[in-house]
Parts: structure tokens; sequence; C-alpha cells
């Protein structure tokens, strides 16, 4: 089930025609910190979207889901790390995602490839968003400071390699 603060309905049944009984979408905004109470008891995920928040929202969104006896997983993909610093990383990104940003018009390209507007604002916002990524401490800092947290199971890592994904798991106990 797929909710957003911003839903975007014409994105969510283009891709629901393309992958059909893949998933359902809520078309009215759902504020993670407020979640209604017809989910509560069900999985919450944020995938590469929780440096969004600043740390007094993060901690909402989560205490929402401590308080809603919700498991929620927050996952992100990149981190204050050598890696994701990299030029090669970004080039990449860039090069590979930018002919993809919609709507693609051909008053657009000279701004992809002729003079790089489009890639060096996509290099900004990354970057931006690797300073903002919250790192382990920070992470356990804002568990500490839920309201019954003990009730609950966390576990806070990142994964081992190059490019480590920083997450957050968290499952009421039994």
């Amino acid at each position: 089930m797929l909710t957003d603060f911003y839903p975007n309905i014409e994105g969510f049944e283009r891709t629901k025609s393309e992958v059909p009984d893949t998933f359902e979408y809520v078309s009215e905004s759902v504020d993670a910190a407020n979640v209604p109470n017809e989910f509560n008891g069900k999985l919450r995920t944020i995938f590469g979207a929780f440096h969004h928040f600043r740390p007094e929202s993060a901690r909402k969104i989560i205490q929402n889901a401590v308080d809603s006896d919700s498991p929620i997983i927050i996952i992100e993909p990149v981190g204050r790390n050598f890696m994701s610093f990299s030029p090669d990383f970004y080039s990449a990104e860039c090069d590979s995602f930018t002919p993809f940003i919609r709507p693609v018009r051909w008053s657009v390209l000279p701004f992809i490839y002729l003079l790089p507007l489009i890639p060096l604002y996509v290099l900004w916002d990354g970057t931006i968003s690797l300073f903002r990524t919250y790192n382990i401490n920070e992470r356990k800092a804002l568990i500490a400071s839920l309201n019954n947290s003990e009730k609950y199971h966390w576990e806070i890592d990142q994964t081992k390699g190059a490019m480590p994904i920083n997450y957050v798991v968290g499952f009421k106990k039994k």
C-alpha cells in the first residue's frame, strides 16, 4: 500500500497499469507522523527518503509507529561514506537517471547534454542528501528519545561493504 504526503496519482496509476495486482495506493495525503488508524499494526517502510525529515519530524514518524504498535523499516541506500561521495557514483547517477526525469521535453535536452544544469542539480541534491543522512549514532539517539521504545526490538545498523546501506528495523516485542 503506497502512501505519500503528496501522492502522485498519475505515477501510481501508470505503474499500476504496468504491474497490475502488485500494489494498492491511497489517493489522499498521508502524513507519516500521523498515519490514519486504519493502518495501525501494519508494516511501515521508508526507503531512501528518511533524510528528508528533520530530527523532530523523524522522531514523530517513528513514535507514531510505536504508538500504533506498527513495525517499521527505514532504509537509506547511501550515507556519509567515501563511496557515496565518489565522483564515479555521481557520474553514473547523473548519466543513468537524468534522461529518465519526467516529463522529457525537447526543450530540456540541451540542459542535460549541452549545458548540464539538470545533472548539476542532481549532483547538488545528491550531495546535500548524503550530508542529511542519519548516521548510526544519530539513529540510535532518535530511538532513545522515544516514549515506550523499550516495548520494541530495534536493529539500528548498516550493511558491510563499499557502499553500506543504513537501516532501522523496529517491531513490538512479544
